[in-house]
């Protein structure tokens, strides 16, 4: 086009792009159960105009309600209760304004289980006995009493009786309650004794085991929680 009698100018084409797409964020999947009673969630979005988000939370099968307001961080961590159940849900608010539409079920759900518990070692309150052992040629087993004896001033608590595994791992309980986790050796097998100690008072423990290497008794520690 001319206007007047100069060279015509070539112009650019003028494009105006109008975003009227809301974004879509979600939270990231999370482990099926919770030891911890605190634990991180992280959230994303597929639009890169987020300009925040809003996450909410449903406790039991509950309501969601509003847990992170408008905010920009992609995680933050969320304490809860023990056996309940938590589901979570991200909405994201683009550049211009563009909101996520609601939801109505969750991006990730968990369970928060019991958190595992440590046994305090109490040898130093704890005397232990062993007596001599025997082979039960039917089972192939080994048989002994270990007794225990609270030699301190005060109560023992209900006592995990450990026992340590050897270096060369040889030994092996028959029909232990648990493997320890926190205590090292991990793995190695102990028995529960479900009564507290009064001082002077004495518990005795019948033990099963193999051992090929025919030594003594493998019960080496008492342990309280």
């Amino acid at each position: 086009m001319v206007f007047d009698t100069n060279a015509p100018i070539a112009t650019p084409t003028w494009l105006n792009t109008i975003d009227r797409d809301a974004p879509v964020s979600h939270v990231l999947p999370l482990s099926t159960t919770q030891s911890a009673t605190t634990f991180p969630v992280q959230w994303a979005g597929t639009d890169a105009g987020i300009r925040y988000f809003s996450v909410y939370v449903s406790d039991n099968g509950g309501a969601f309600t509003l847990w992170q307001d408008r905010t920009t961080a992609v995680s933050a961590n969320f304490t809860g209760a023990v056996g309940h159940t938590y589901g979570f849900y991200a909405l994201g608010t683009d550049l211009v304004g563009n909101v996520e539409s609601p939801k109505t079920v969750a991006d990730a759900t968990t369970q928060i289980v019991n958190a595992p518990q440590c046994a305090a070692d109490v040898s130093a309150q704890v005397q232990l006995t062993r007596s001599g052992f025997g082979y039960n040629f039917a089972t192939r087993r080994f048989v002994q009493t270990v007794t225990l004896k609270n030699i301190s001033g005060s109560a023992v608590g209900d006592s995990d009786l450990a026992r340590a595994r050897q270096p060369e791992q040889q030994r092996d309980a028959v029909q232990p309650d648990r493997t320890t986790s926190c205590a090292t050796p991990a793995g190695s097998p102990f028995i529960n004794w479900l009564s507290g100690l009064a001082p002077g008072a004495s518990a005795s423990i019948v033990l099963q085991f193999t051992n090929p290497s025919k030594a003594a008794s493998p019960m080496r520690r008492a342990c309280s929680r």
